[in-house]
């Protein structure tokens, strides 16, 4: 290994390039990527909460509480792409325009030549016609913002709203029992990016939208044993096994969140509206959805009119269709970024465990505890790892099991802790 520097002659060639600063103006990053811009002027967020609830305690110390969780965003930070080729300038086709796509990208004279020599695609004689057509021309740049855009600026135009129910349901620990539980209605909708560049942004089901989540947690003291229902005359080694043992659960439960299709989505306008698909996850006949089979029907992601695509030799083809189904730039999005019922996997974790106190001396006690954690061995996969890219041949399942799993397998565990 050779250093070209250390600590007391950190730059041996004595040169360092001096900072730009504002020095270029207007021509800083001309012909290349200028990234994301903020603008100065841009107004302050504004989140309002409101809550109300009732409650009631019955007797045995239970208590019932009913109550309401509201939120509004508005003026919310949001990218908006800059440079995109106008609406007028795109096809009307639902599949990939061949032709369109020829015009945008046919080579036409570049009235730039010579004047972005660190840009050589856009220094030459000639440029594509899709780059002349952006807003901003002098800059190489494109795409949505979500999904690879690189100039785009922040605005405040996004906005979201979120309503809740939650309902809760407690009691004490009194009598060798205690229970906490709850169950959340919830509906969260959010505008954070535009179908397309020229429109306002998408209303759609949010990102982190989970409209249904069952919470439990109990601790139990087993009726047998010394001063319990049964067993109190036990001898003090039956009562050492047997008696005294207290038992904990805690379960969740929650629905998955929406799947997000950021890049531009084929689906057969035959088939009406993709809002009407809904995803199925698990056990299946003998087959896993999501892994083994994909979650949701595909059938119109292959599709034109309600017939498939066929290969040369007139064979009904899937992926393989990617010269119909990869939509280009002169593509209009109609498919939306999220579907009410396309999500990914619902989320349940059940813990419990037993624990027995044992009293050696005055001042000695000794605690033995066996838990299992995840105890129905449940998987639950990474959402990062579903392809959502229709070109591809495990489109909507799980790719790359191995390292895709987020919840450990069952684990069983046997500890005893001494207290002196």
């Amino acid at each position: 290994m050779t250093f070209q520097g250390n600590l007391s002659n950190p730059i041996p060639s004595g040169q360092l390039l001096t900072p730009v600063g504002s020095g270029q103006g207007l021509t800083t990053n001309l012909g290349n990527a200028p990234g994301n811009v903020t603008v100065a002027d841009r107004v302050n967020p504004e989140y309002w909460r409101y809550s109300f609830g009732i409650e009631r305690q019955f007797p045995g110390d239970f208590l019932v509480e009913i109550s309401y969780l509201g939120q509004r965003g508005r003026h919310l930070p949001i990218l908006e792409t800059v440079n995109y080729v106008p609406q007028q300038f795109r096809t009307q086709n639902p599949v990939r325009d061949a032709a369109a796509e020829t015009f945008l990208s046919q080579v036409v004279s570049n009235p730039f030549v010579g004047l972005t020599p660190d840009s050589p695609g856009s220094n030459g004689a000639t440029i594509a016609r899709r780059r002349l057509l952006y807003q901003h021309p002098q800059f190489e740049a494109s795409g949505i913002c979500t999904g690879g855009g690189t100039f785009c600026t922040e605005t405040d135009n996004g906005s979201n709203f979120y309503h809740g129910m939650i309902f809760r349901a407690d009691k004490r620990f009194t009598h060798g029992f205690m229970l906490m539980s709850s169950y959340t209605w919830s509906r969260m909708r959010e505008k954070v990016t535009p179908l397309n560049p020229w429109e306002e942004p998408e209303e759609r089901v949010a990102a982190v939208d989970r409209p249904h989540r069952i919470t439990f947690a109990s601790v139990a003291e087993l009726p047998v044993g010394r001063d319990r229902r049964w067993g109190g005359n036990w001898s003090p080694i039956v009562d050492g096994i047997l008696g005294g043992w207290q038992f904990s659960a805690k379960f969740e439960w929650q629905v998955g969140q929406p799947l997000v299709f950021n890049n531009n989505t084929y689906f057969d306008p035959a088939c009406g509206d993709p809002k009407q698909l809904k995803a199925h996850w698990g056990e299946d006949g003998g087959v896993f959805r999501g892994v083994d089979v994909p979650v949701i029907d595909l059938t119109c992601f292959y599709t034109l009119q309600n017939q498939p695509f066929r290969n040369a030799a007139g064979q009904p083809v899937t992926f393989q269709a990617t010269d119909q189904i990869v939509l280009g730039q002169s593509n209009i999005r109609t498919f939306p970024t999220t579907l009410p019922d396309v999500r990914f996997m619902n989320h349940h974790l059940l813990d419990f465990g037993l624990t027995k106190n044992f009293r050696i001396r005055d001042r000695v006690r000794v605690q033995v505890r066996i838990e299992a954690l995840n105890a129905t061995n449940y998987t639950l996969f990474g959402v990062g790892n579903v392809t959502l890219a229709s070109n591809d041949a495990t489109f909507m399942k799980v790719s790359n099991i191995d390292s895709s799993t987020v919840m450990k397998p069952r684990d069983i565990q046997i500890g005893a802790r001494v207290t002196f």
